[in-house]
């Protein structure tokens, strides 16, 4: 149900691992770009000048355990816009 509802959202959530390996999906298009990320990193499927730095955050959360907020636009290797 949850995954259900989230098709009908126009967001997307994700669970990433320790090193930031995508593990689970969940959004309108999850089902397109699921095979793409799966396993995958942050660093083998972004293609943004802000990628570094998200990624600097996501490893700040991890050994801090304090959640942060960051919002960035970038171009998904399909060439549509996407936001995080």
């Amino acid at each position: 149900r949850f995954e259900m509802a989230f098709r009908g959202a126009n967001i997307h959530a994700f669970i990433q691992d320790r090193e930031l390996r995508y593990t689970w999906i969940a959004g309108p298009r999850a089902d397109d770009v699921t095979g793409q990320m799966l396993g995958r990193t942050d660093d083998e499927i972004w293609m943004s000048s802000e990628q570094q730095s998200v990624i600097a955050l996501k490893r700040q959360v991890i050994e801090t355990g304090k959640p942060q907020d960051c919002e960035v636009s970038s171009i998904a290797p399909d060439r549509r816009a996407q936001y995080a």
